[in-house]
């Protein structure tokens, strides 16, 4: 049980490290971009956007930009705090709490060092989009799916 908890654990570090470095890297390459790319014509492009607001261009309500970045670092506690507890126990939430995690920091860091996060991934059917987004909003999307699926399950048993 020991063995499995650190592996659990080194896992959830892995996930993080992957993520922030992918997330990274991919907002670092698109910084210069001044046109977009198609990727798949009338339904995905590379994008620039440099998104002052939070996820998907979601806008903050609250003007203090402290108070921005406080409510964010309380919700990485929370998370981080929560991923403590649930690392124990034997169901996938720890994983969905690593990709959410990563995804928050990542975000967050950007925000911290360039008062705005850099979005690139830019979905859309003809002229109908999907707010542009990046690899740290996708590890959140996708953690949070796999958290809700994981609570349903383990309710459940």
């Amino acid at each position: 049980m020991r063995s499995d908890r650190k592996n659990k654990k080194t896992t959830a570090i892995l996930i993080v490290a992957v993520v922030l470095a992918a997330d990274a890297v991919t907002k670092w390459m698109v910084v210069g971009l001044k046109h977009s790319i198609t990727v798949i014509p009338g339904f995905f492009n590379i994008v620039h956007i440099e998104n002052p607001f939070a996820a998907f261009g979601i806008s903050f309500f609250l003007p203090n930009p402290l108070v921005r970045l406080l409510l964010i670092i309380i919700s990485i506690i929370f998370i981080t705090i929560i991923g403590y507890k649930v690392i124990f126990e034997n169901d996938h939430r720890w994983l969905a709490l690593s990709l959410i995690s990563a995804g928050a920091i990542g975000n967050l860091w950007q925000r911290i060092i360039d008062g705005q996060v850099t979005d690139f991934l830019d979905f859309h059917i003809g002229a109908m989009h999907w707010p542009a987004f990046n690899v740290a909003d996708f590890a959140v999307t996708i953690g949070t799916i796999l958290f809700v699926v994981a609570t349903y399950k383990s309710s459940k048993r």
